[in-house]
């Protein structure tokens, strides 16, 4: 019977597509393209040994962490709250699809990027203005890794939910918006990975692989119009969002619907100087 590796193409006995499978001795043949995820089992097994309970329909993950369980939550909530696909995300952090219509292209290509077989991407939730250093004013690509052996790439995106959601509100558009931007971003990053065959640095001016971020981010839904708010500076988002925070509609309210209340400010660490410079 003729099994493939191949995305493009797909196994009628098995539906298999992205390892091969021999169906007369029911096992597989190819290690498992996220295997290095997962040292302590077998590269050889199908979704840990139990694919009673457990189901993996591509091999590769769409998944959002996080410093806490509220950071992971206010940034699937917003998530949720940008497309129309209903979507579900797992203990673990892992997204997937259960139902909804693709009714926009950004839901084609949210559904596109949740479902590849050849990228992976890692939202990482935070509700600091600095990642390992680095100032994350809403959202930033945190670099993509290029597979050769595999063709696939995984590409990490930073993300702050509650400075995302002031973002949106201060321009007056719907809480999601933002968020739309970074989901694709990052996604399109890890295409642009495997079109040029190299990883892609963090996103920063000057990195011999900026030009393939800024493609990325072109690609990915437009942003609303920050510029006419507040300088595009952490300082500045931050004000904004100390000054959301004394808004008694988010601060009062706690029927709030969900997507709204998920921007509960005191979940958001502001550095102490910028605390006392905006009291």
């Amino acid at each position: 019977m003729k099994n493939c590796w191949n995305p493009s193409s797909m196994s009628a006995a098995t539906g298999a597509c992205t390892r091969h499978y021999h169906p007369t001795l029911s096992i597989w043949l190819s290690v498992d393209p996220m295997s290095d995820k997962y040292p302590g089992v077998s590269p050889y097994t199908y979704c840990g040994n139990n694919p009673v309970r457990l189901v993996d329909p591509d091999g590769r993950e769409y998944i959002i962490d996080g410093e806490n369980s509220k950071t992971i939550k206010a940034a699937f909530a917003q998530l949720q709250a940008s497309t129309n696909l209903q979507l579900k995300m797992d203990k673990n952090g892992k997204v997937r699809i259960i139902g909804g219509e693709a009714s926009t292209d950004y839901d084609t290509k949210l559904k596109e990027a949740i479902n590849s077989s050849i990228v992976s991407v890692t939202i990482h939730a935070t509700s600091y203005d600095t990642y390992e250093g680095y100032v994350i004013p809403g959202g930033a690509h945190f670099g993509t890794h290029y597979d050769p052996n595999t063709e696939t790439a995984e590409a990490e995106q930073v993300v702050n939910p509650y400075l995302l959601a002031a973002m949106d509100l201060s321009c007056g558009r719907a809480i999601g918006t933002s968020m739309a931007h970074e989901a694709l971003e990052a996604y399109y990053c890890g295409t642009k990975a495997i079109e040029h065959q190299t990883d892609i640095e963090k996103a920063k001016p000057g990195k011999p692989t900026y030009y393939l971020f800024e493609q990325a981010h072109n690609l990915a839904p437009e942003q609303p119009d920050y510029a006419g708010v507040y300088e595009w500076t952490a300082k500045g988002w931050y004000c904004l969002a100390n000054s959301l925070y004394l808004c008694n509609t988010i601060r009062e309210n706690p029927t709030t619907p969900i997507p709204i209340l998920m921007i509960n400010f005191e979940h958001m660490k502001v550095p102490s100087q910028l605390k006392s410079e905006n009291k």
